[in-house]
């Protein structure tokens, strides 16, 4: 664990507006919009028994879950529905298996018709499918959505026998591919969700990794790259198509794999360019990140040089984050900049969007 509280502080686009943060949820600071235009941080006191922050009606939220060594997202509508859950946990890690359930659910308790809209599997890895069967089971998703690659495991074939049964109900099931690119989501509000996939689709994949979904979601002039665990072939390929390239360009990334030195290279991350980063990520020896070890030191190191040259005199985040430093075979603690987020430092990363700018909080 890193030395320091859990909590958020941010590099500043437009001018810093000094609120009182509520004990349990810091308030970070506000990126975009003009000099002079963004709001003061609200109160976000007001949560749930499972610490899920409720959201000012309007908002965007996009909610990277603690799961542990394992991606959990939701992207929760302006008004307050679920509109896409992107991967679901590891049912190996029993505690980020129950966290990721109880802050879904505390999520579907607000939901006006308790349905999810979307249910999105960007890979069939055990560490992003763990709750899927549970999503499908229990909150009849209008649709579900992967890139039709197939796994082995247990995990995998009680997903795929409770998605037949889900379609009977009516679920829709669509394999993504470079016809079927956008969606809107959320009704009225304005809200597309976008698979960014390579020339060629996912037809040949030599790992899993190799075919994982990139999508990046639009909310009015904010726009935000889900890289789920694609690594550098991934990266590759996405640069190499002019159009691609282009609509890589963001404001907030969640980093591939999970802080991996497979994923996150300085010419990927030059062209999203983000200004605000989540890595979600398990603690160092806990469960699977025993033999993982992630995040890496390298990464680390890659991501803030990113941030650095978006802002030269970026500030240092107080206290750091342990990476793994594969050259030496061991964990170091890592000073990070401000701007970018890991799970195992900041709990729960929650980032809201008012259309303009973006606000950014953690448990």
């Amino acid at each position: 664990m890193a030395n320091s509280t859990r909590g958020f502080a941010y590099e500043w686009l437009v001018p810093m507006l000094m609120v009182a943060a509520p004990v349990g949820m810091k308030i970070a600071d506000v990126i975009g919009g003009e000099p002079g235009r963004g709001e003061p941080a609200r109160d976000l006191s007001s949560m749930g028994e499972a610490g899920v922050p409720e959201l000012e009606e309007g908002k965007l939220g996009l909610h990277v879950i603690d799961v542990g060594q394992g991606d959990g997202i939701v992207v929760e509508c302006p008004s307050g529905d679920v509109g896409v859950v992107v991967d679901s946990a590891d049912n190996r890690d029993t505690k980020g298996l129950e966290r990721f359930e109880a802050y879904v659910t505390e999520l579907m308790d607000r939901d006006s018709d308790g349905r999810i809209e979307l249910v999105l599997t960007t890979h069939p890895h055990s560490d992003h499918i763990g709750a899927t069967r549970w999503l499908l089971e229990t909150f009849s998703p209008t649709t579900y959505i992967d890139n039709g690659q197939k796994s082995d495991s247990r995990t995998y074939r009680e997903l795929m026998a409770a998605l037949s049964a889900a379609v009977e109900k009516g679920t829709r099931y669509v394999v993504v591919g470079p016809s079927d690119e956008r969606y809107s989501i959320c009704g009225e509000d304005g809200v597309v969700v976008e698979f960014l996939v390579p020339p060629g689709g996912y037809t040949s994949c030599s790992k899993p990794n190799d075919c994982s979904i990139v999508t990046r979601l639009d909310y009015e002039s904010t726009s935000f790259i889900l890289a789920g665990d694609a690594e550098e072939k991934v990266e590759e390929r996405l640069l190499a198509d002019p159009s691609l390239r282009e609509r890589l360009d963001v404001d907030v990334l969640k980093a591939g794999h999970h802080g991996s030195d497979t994923s996150s290279t300085l010419e990927f991350l030059q062209a999203v360019s983000p200004r605000c980063i989540a890595v979600s990520v398990g603690d160092p020896g806990v469960g699977t990140n025993a033999g993982y070890k992630h995040p890496r030191l390298s990464t680390i190191e890659t991501l803030n040089q990113l941030l650095q040259s978006s802002d030269p005199e970026p500030d240092w985040r107080a206290g750091t984050v342990q990476a793994y430093d594969a050259g030496n075979e061991t964990w170091v603690d890592a000073p990070i900049r401000e701007g970018l987020r890991l799970t195992p430092l900041d709990g729960d990363i929650v980032i809201e969007s008012d259309g303009e700018s973006i606000y950014c909080m953690s448990n």
